[in-house]
């Protein structure tokens, strides 16, 4: 089985350490599943992906170009596309296609506290928040071994990441990676 504690991934220091913590935490055969599942998924009228059709790095905003949106999904015919990856919630009409992007449990990009989610029922969709007890959040972090947790709790548990970094952030890796096309 590959072992991902030394395979170089084309990541930042950061993430790369905080994806070999996680393997640590897995076992042979939940990697093995996870390696198994599909990067997206149809069902029914929704399409489900993380970033975009088949890559789960790409990034786009509401605030990218229309025609560059559109080039990113040509190959998906459902008339409701569900990603996320981007950490930020929004809606896009683009053609007959609705583009939803979830937003983020653990890492929004969000003026408001609260872990950020979708709800979808009969084709309607409900950007909901749920709030949580910091406190508890805050110990239960503290007792894992996770190697950037107080960056993470001063990040994303006593604060968040407010809209308008995550737009700046955002359109700097969306330009980096532009550039290394």
């Amino acid at each position: 089985m590959d072992s991902y504690e030394n395979k170089k991934l084309s990541l930042s220091n950061k993430a790369q350490e905080q994806i070999k913590w996680v393997t640590r935490l897995l076992n042979e055969k939940q990697i093995l599943d996870l390696k198994d599942m599909p990067i997206n998924i149809n069902v029914g009228k929704y399409f489900f992906c993380h970033a975009i059709a088949d890559d789960n790095r790409t990034i786009f905003t509401q605030k990218t170009r229309i025609s560059n949106i559109k080039q990113l999904f040509l190959e998906v015919i459902s008339p409701f596309i569900i990603c996320g990856h981007t950490h930020l919630q929004f809606k896009l009409k683009i053609g007959s296609q609705q583009i939803i992007n979830a937003g983020s449990v653990g890492m929004p990009f969000s003026d408001k506290k609260g872990a950020q989610w979708l709800w979808i029922e009969n084709n309607n969709f409900q950007f909901r928040r749920t709030l949580f007890d910091e406190d508890i959040a805050i110990k239960n972090m503290k007792n894992s071994d996770f190697p950037f947790v107080n960056q993470f709790i001063e990040e994303y548990v006593k604060n968040t990441v407010k809209v308008r970094t995550g737009y700046k952030i955002l359109r700097r890796l969306e330009e980096n990676n532009r550039l290394r096309k």
